[in-house]
């Protein structure tokens, strides 16, 4: 059986894999500090438990990610012959499954006391002989905990993702990044509370449940179209990626083609693919399929398995009934 080649990043790529690992752990440590901060205050509010367990789940993506970068690692064998690059996807629509879990759960739980009229409450305690507003660690915990951090941790995330072609760790930059919204809204629940506008608290846990949902559901619907070999896209899935179109304008090029059909699909970082080429001539056409194929990978590190096989023809709908001559 015929297995594709074992993963070796470029060395460019494998500092930002590095760097990506180095980031996941920060990121891990961090909420786990984070959580235990957040739980010593989060009194009966709904939005500091909402942030609290936003906090928790947080933890799932750089997880996940870690998980994906070893397995990814692993040699092509008989059981996985293609290699076991869809880690990276696997991790991304369960991290994805996780967030939608705790958005749903969050949004039931904002909803149901606040229908009920449940009015929350933040205490006191007492601190070197004085009573002190339990409201204000709060505070000072969404600020410096669940605010600032976060959001730098998401900025130094971006890169190493767009070097490694790693849709895992942007989606979690992303997320982090966005994590001032959850913090901001926390802030103006436990406001709302300290001023008597108790329905403040569900509004904000409202808010950043519908945030969590949101993040969940879009980074579900991603992961599910590159396990359904959609045609890639770039990291931050607003466009088509270049590089089928790159191998088409390449191919079309070479002086013995005369069309050409290409097709990609993604796993995880690389692209697996293959391409229907009209030859203008048989002649020494074994040796031409095997320049044409370094040329593609040439294009892009990402292009890590890829075949082409001659047709007589190309029809409208890319079908065409190939030559004996097929090289990979």
């Amino acid at each position: 059986m015929r297995r594709a080649p074992p993963v070796e990043f470029p060395q460019e790529r494998e500092r930002a894999n590095r760097i990506g690992r180095r980031l996941a752990w920060a990121t891990i440590g961090y909420y786990l500090i984070d959580m235990t901060v957040m739980y010593l205050v989060i009194g009966r509010s709904q939005a500091m438990k909402a942030a609290w367990l936003q906090d928790v789940f947080a933890i799932v993506p750089p997880v996940g990610f870690l998980v994906a970068a070893r397995l990814v690692c692993k040699k092509p064998n008989d059981r996985f012959p293609y290699g076991y690059h869809r880690a990276v996807s696997v991790a991304f629509f369960f991290a994805a499954l996780s967030l939608i879990g705790v958005g749903v759960y969050l949004v039931v739980d904002s909803l149901v006391p606040f229908v009920r009229g449940e009015h929350p409450t933040i205490g006191v305690f007492r601190l070197f002989g004085y009573q002190v507003w339990l409201g204000w660690p709060m505070f000072a915990g969404l600020i410096f905990s669940s605010a600032l951090p976060p959001y730098f941790l998401g900025r130094m995330m971006f890169t190493p993702a767009r070097v490694m072609h790693d849709k895992v760790l942007y989606a979690n930059a992303e997320m982090q990044k966005a994590g001032w919204l959850s913090a901001a809204a926390a802030l103006v629940g436990v406001a709302g509370i300290g001023f008597g506008v108790w329905w403040f608290d569900y509004a904000a846990a409202l808010v950043i449940s519908l945030l969590i949902l949101k993040d969940g559901v879009t980074s579900a619907r991603e992961a599910l179209s590159i396990l359904m070999d959609e045609a890639p896209r770039t990291t931050d899935f607003a466009a088509a990626d270049p590089a089928r179109a790159r191998i088409k304008t390449y191919l079309e090029s070479l002086d013995w083609v005369a069309e050409a059909v290409v097709r990609l699909r993604e796993e995880g970082h690389v692209f697996f693919g293959d391409a229907l080429v009209v030859p203008k001539d048989q002649r020494g056409l074994m040796a031409k399929l095997h320049q044409a194929i370094d040329g593609v990978k040439a294009l892009d590190w990402r292009i890590y398995d890829f075949s082409i096989m001659p047709v007589p023809e190309l029809n409208d709908d890319t079908e065409a009934r190939p030559e004996r001559a097929t090289v990979t």
